[in-house]
């Protein structure tokens, strides 16, 4: 039994704080990934499964090796291949991408008919000229027309069966005859043989290359998703034998309690994409990883109290959710698609505010006088941009506040430094030890098995005073300046003396991260992008909606497919909902500063923050966002964030006597 179903079937009302946490962690139960080949030794579950299957009676072990060997098979074949250079899965449809470093593109999420359309155009040329959203659906059949023979079934884009015979009888044998079970490699001799079969209709040769990359690098990731379904299944029959790699498999690729409810959401169906590795270090670290993502978290969510509680309890149940940062409309893990019944809002001028700065490398550095970036920095140069910038926002603005405070309120002379990381954490407080005018009372957040740790890249223990997340609360009773990554001190905390918050100022030394290949992130975006087509008041054509929101998501899913990874580089709207998240951290770390109804300041200190170079700085992405509200959003937005949502206006140049502002 769920938690969710115990609450439901047990309480006449659920109260759930941090209602907008719970729908984020929701989204996270919604995607799954699994290890299925890499160069670790033993790191990969089938692999392992493989050898677990010894401990089986003869009967069950070969019921089970089929599929256990064939998701090797395949998964050792791709892997390695991309390894050997042998196939890509870099995106290489334009002149652009020629000159990325592979690297860059290698980590992203690949569905097996997420280049389709390329694909299309290369081996249809009449294909070109139609616009994208109009490929007739009778090419789509003919390109699953060219895959083995065992996957003439629905086909999932266009929802209807691909019954054609294929244009190239040879095409479709040379494809199968690499997803068979064999015993020598044909890749080479297949790759060959299609340039001879594809030469006529596919004339340039770095095309008919391409068609073919793809061509392989999608037959194969089919066959290894049907592959996988299968030891999916089996997995699921010997959970109960007693093998752990089973019970592993299952595990990871199982659905959670939210696909369990609701097992479809905007895209209409489960899929599994695949990420290859660590090929910086191919040798001893590439991994290819399967990842599937199924369920509707934000209709979960919204819907507790009703069809949730219906499915689960057999009965409505009301269910409150309490939350300072629930409604958002670009933030797509926190905002509720549910309505706002009751708010208070932070009427109290300037209790919060936004400050600029710009921190530069100092004398005696090769940077000297360039402002410190920290994100968006080659990892190489982290390390040193972090040690520096800690020393130098030290001298020039910590130590005077600190000083300041102490003499007027000396309750609340501390302060918060905040990175991304653990690592990026220990490197600051490095710098800040280095001040010159450095003269004590550091502490630093750390895990729990570094508390006492010899790790050379932590300052020694008579420097800094370490803490674990459980003793933040405490921090003011061992020093003035706490360094602590965001994720673990924008909740949850209440870092007070008496009533009042001891905490004023918290510095933002690393922009947060946008990690929009991992799964979950994408998932987000996608089933929000859904959400937000279907029609405000309802519609009398629910199906025509329901497809509408559909092809939303599977608008969405393409741009995440072929955006870069480099938040300079993403598309505007993937830039707003990055950033929306990280407004919504933000207006929660405030609310350490604001216990007891003190102020609070956020200084924005990374370069990143403010560098306008390609339009990606803060400043201009919150104008984007503000101008995409609506007046009645932005009404709701003044009601519920009052004076927290005025600071970071402020901050963008938004001030309350601009036309559309929310106060007017």
């Amino acid at each position: 039994m769920t938690v969710a179903e115990f609450a439901l079937r047990t309480c006449h009302a659920v109260v759930i704080d941090e209602v907008d946490q719970f729908q984020s962690r929701a989204v996270d139960q919604c995607a799954s990934e699994i290890i299925l080949h890499s160069r670790r030794h033993w790191s990969a579950a089938p692999q392992e499964m493989d050898t677990d299957a010894k401990r089986l009676r003869i009967d069950d072990e070969h019921s089970l090796l089929p599929a256990v060997s064939h998701v090797r098979l395949m998964a050792e074949f791709l892997l390695l291949s991309i390894c050997k250079n042998a196939l890509s899965l870099h995106a290489t449809e334009d002149d652009r991408a020629q000159a990325r470093i592979p690297d860059q593109t290698s980590t992203r999420w690949h569905l097996a008919r997420g280049r389709d359309r390329t694909l299309l155009r290369l081996l249809w040329p009449e294909t070109a000229a139609a616009d994208e959203a109009d490929i007739p659906v009778e090419y789509f059949q003919r390109l699953n027309a060219l895959m083995p023979a065992r996957y003439q079934r629905l086909d999932p884009l266009s929802g209807q069966p691909s019954l054609l015979e294929p244009d190239w009888h040879e095409v479709r044998s040379e494809l199968s005859a690499l997803v068979a079970p064999r015993g020598e490699h044909l890749l080479d001799a297949v790759k060959l043989e299609l340039h001879r079969l594809l030469a006529d209709s596919v004339k340039d040769p770095h095309q008919r290359t391409q068609a073919i990359n793809l061509l392989v690098t999608r037959t194969a990731m089919i066959e290894l998703d049907e592959a996988l379904s299968a030891l999916q299944e089996k997995a699921h029959d010997y959970r109960s034998s007693g093998l752990r790699s089973a019970q592993k498999i299952s595990k990871d690729l199982q659905s959670g309690a939210v696909a369990s409810v609701l097992p479809l959401g905007m895209l209409g169906r489960a899929i599994t994409g695949y990420r290859v590795t660590g090929l910086d270090d191919k040798e001893k670290n590439a991994a290819l990883v399967a990842q599937t993502i199924a369920g509707d978290p934000h209709t979960f969510t919204a819907e507790l109290g009703g069809i949730v509680s219906l499915i689960l309890a057999g009965v409505e149940r009301p269910v409150m959710g309490l939350s300072a940062t629930a409604y958002f409309p670009q933030a797509v893990r926190e905002h509720l698609h549910a309505p706002v019944r009751w708010w208070m809002t932070d009427a109290q001028a300037k209790s919060i505010r936004a400050r600029k700065h710009r921190i530069d490398y100092g004398e005696g550095h090769p940077l000297f006088g360039e402002a410190i970036k920290v994100s968006g920095t080659h990892p190489s140069r982290k390390k040193d941009a972090l040690i520096e910038l800690g020393s130098n926002l030290y001298d020039q603005y910590i130590h005077r506040e600190l000083e300041r405070t102490a003499a007027k309120d000396p309750d609340r002379a501390h302060v918060l430094v905040v990175a991304n990381s653990y690592e990026q954490c220990a490197w600051l407080a490095r710098g800040i030890a280095r001040a010159g005018r450095y003269d004590g009372g550091l502490c630093l957040a750390v895990r729990a098995e570094d508390l006492h740790s010899a790790n050379p890249e932590l300052p020694r223990e008579n420097v800094a005073v370490r803490l674990t997340a459980e003793e933040f609360e405490d921090f003011p009773r061992h020093g003035k300046i706490l360094v602590v990554p965001l994720s673990l001190i924008a909740r949850g905390l209440n870092i007070v003396k008496g009533t009042r918050s001891a905490v004023r100022s918290v510095y933002l030394c690393v922009r947060p991260l946008a990690l929009l290949n991992d799964p979950a992130e994408m998932y987000g975006s996608i089933n929000a992008a859904g959400l937000r087509a279907l029609p405000a008041g309802g519609s009398p054509f629910p199906s025509q909606a329901l497809t509408e929101a559909r092809d939303a998501a599977w608008d969405r899913l393409a741009l995440l497919l072929r955006t870069a990874p480099q938040f300079t580089a993403m598309h505007k709207s993937l830039q707003e909902e990055v950033v929306a998240g990280m407004i919504v951290d933000l207006i929660q770390l405030a609310g350490r500063a604001r216990r007891g109804g003190t102020e609070a300041v956020l200084h924005m200190v990374d370069y990143a923050f403010h560098e306008d170079t390609w339009s990606a700085d803060l400043e201009t992405v919150l104008k984007r966002i503000h101008s995409q509200w609506t007046p009645q959003v932005r009404q709701r937005m003044n009601d519920l964030y009052g004076e927290a949502l005025n600071a970071f206006l402020s901050y963008a140049g938004i001030e309350p006597h601009d036309p559309g502002h929310p106060g007017n």
